[in-house]
Order: structure tokens, then C-alpha cells, then sequence
């Protein structure tokens, strides 16, 4: 049982590419008493017991019976595997590093990273897409908070994964409105409204499969509307408990506008987008 105790904490065969014939030997020779080391994650009791279970001295080894009275009064804590406060803080940061990547431009992320202060930064022609549910106030006022909450996540989820696809960078969400933008991590001059054209089309196909309620399939699904606008927005990373990357000027007010105008399961764009559209793809379909 003592070996059992040392493979669940140690993740390890006892003696692993040793010999089993030289260290048999060694296991059976009290005056060497060959044993393997207590792995680092072994807690105090149970490695207490796991030395009393190989120990040389056989009267000195606990019955079944004696195992099962000492289990009995331990607590999950006496069990629980001992962690190394250097690893997991090295893993925490790791984790947390990565994250930023998640949330901010790889050169925000950076600038953060090293503690450096993040200043605002013009980009003269980006394209943003704004989205949001059709009768989101109705749907929210017959579902559960909880249930809300799980149709934003599937909805959202199918979003990211096209917004990848796409390469479509993902500034926020507010309540049911999804905010992307184009032209802005990446240089993508040339194709930057193409490229949010096509995650729209797609956006609005995904929305369409998902379900308002699980439970409830007579529910039906959802429906969005959608609006780009493509022009300058100035972007900066606002305040320093849980910062915010965001992205400001008159673009970002036209996008929101073109949405706001648009109808269940469209997409509108302004002028200005389907002029640059018409250059990066022209066989694209547009209507007035």
C-alpha cells in the first residue's frame, strides 16, 4: 500500500528503468532498507503512513484494519497534495500573461506586461462592426438571469471562433452587443472591410442556429442585427483596476448608427464601407 501512496502523489512507477532483480535485492536487505524518495507533494500524514507501510520492521506496518481507522479520521486537507508555492506562482503569471494576449493587442500586452504606461494611439482607417439581438429585452424578461447568461456564451463562443476565422479583433461585449474591428492589431489595408463583410454574413448565419433556450426548443433561435462603418478611431487602454481597451471617435458612433438602423438578420454598412468594399471585392453584393 505504502508503493500505491507513492504513485498517486508522485505520479511515478516506483524504480522506474532500474533493474527489478538489483533493486529487489536492495528492497530485501534491511541494512539498506532501499526505498523511494517521498515524492514533494506527499502531505505530512500520508507520508507518515506510506513509511510506515514499506518500513523493514514488519510489526511496524499497519493491518487493512489499521488503515481503515486512520482514514477515517483524516480530513481531505490531511490528503490533499502539497503544492510548490514557486511553481504555482510561476504558472500563475504565465497564465495571466497569456490572458493579456486574450484581451489586448499583442503590442498593448507588451507594453503592460513590462509595467510601461500605454499612450493613445491613432489608426487612421479601421473598419468596426457592431451586432446585437433582436428583442433581447423581451427574451431576457422570459428567461432566467442564468439562462440569459448561457445563450450570450453559445452565442458569443460561435462569434470568437469566426471573429479567429476571420481575423476579426475582438474589442468588447456589452449586454448582447458583440464590437470588432478590422485594421487595427494587423495591417490589413487591403482587405479589412472584405474581411468584416464576410464575418457578418457568417455572424448572422451562426446566430440563426443557436437557441434561445435549451430546455425550451419552441423557443426558436436568435436573430441579430448588424452595421459597419469604416474610418479613424483613436485607441488607449482606460484606467488600471481591471483596464479596458477600448476604441473612441465619430467611427465608432457611425457603426453603432448603422446597426441601430438596421433590421432582424441584415447587415447595413455606410457609404464610406461600401465604396472601400467595392475595391477589395468587387463581385460583393450590395443593395440600397
Amino acid at each position: 500500500f505504502g508503493m500505491i501512496i507513492y504513485e498517486i502523489y508522485s505520479r511515478k512507477i516506483p524504480y522506474e528503468g532500474l533493474h527489478p532483480r538489483k533493486v529487489l535485492r536492495k528492497v530485501c536487505d534491511p541494512r539498506i532498507n532501499y526505498r523511494p524518495q517521498v515524492p514533494d507533494t506527499c502531505p505530512k500524514r500520508m507520508s507518515e503512513i506510506m513509511k510506515r507501510c514499506w518500513s523493514h520492521n514488519t510489526g511496524f506496518r499497519p493491518e487493512a484494519k489499521d488503515l481503515d481507522m486512520i482514514f477515517v479520521d483524516m480530513s481531505a486537507h490531511d490528503t490533499e497534495p502539497l503544492i510548490d508555492q514557486e511553481n504555482t506562482r510561476l504558472r500563475t503569471e504565465v497564465a495571466a500573461g497569456d490572458m493579456l494576449y486574450q484581451v489586448f493587442p499583442k503590442k498593448v500586452a507588451d507594453q503592460l506586461k513590462a509595467g510601461q504606461k500605454v499612450e493613445p494611439e491613432t489608426h487612421d482607417n479601421v473598419t468596426v462592426f457592431f451586432s446585437d439581438i433582436v428583442r433581447f429585452t423581451d427574451i431576457s424578461r422570459a428567461l432566467s438571469p442564468v439562462k440569459v447568461c448561457n445563450m450570450l456564451d453559445r452565442l458569443y463562443l460561435a462569434f470568437d471562433a469566426l471573429a479567429n476565422k476571420h481575423e476579426v479583433f475582438k474589442v468588447e461585449t456589452i449586454g448582447d452587443a458583440w464590437v470588432g474591428v478590422t485594421n487595427l492589431e494587423e495591417n490589413q489595408s487591403s482587405t479589412h472591410v472584405k474581411r468584416i463583410a464576410e464575418f457578418a454574413i457568417e455572424a448572422v448565419a451562426a446566430a440563426s442556429t443557436i437557441m434561445i433556450d435549451e430546455d425550451d426548443p419552441s423557443s426558436g433561435t436568435l436573430h441579430i442585427r448588424v452595421g459597419f462603418h469604416s474610418g479613424p478611431v483613436v485607441s488607449n487602454v482606460i484606467g488600471s483596476l481591471n483596464p479596458r481597451y477600448a476604441l473612441f471617435g465619430d467611427t465608432m458612433n457611425t457603426a453603432a448608427r448603422m446597426e441601430g438602423l438596421s433590421t432582424s438578420d441584415r447587415i447595413q454598412c455606410s457609404e464610406a464601407s461600401a465604396r472601400i468594399l467595392k475595391e477589395q471585392a468587387p463581385g460583393f453584393p450590395l443593395r440600397r
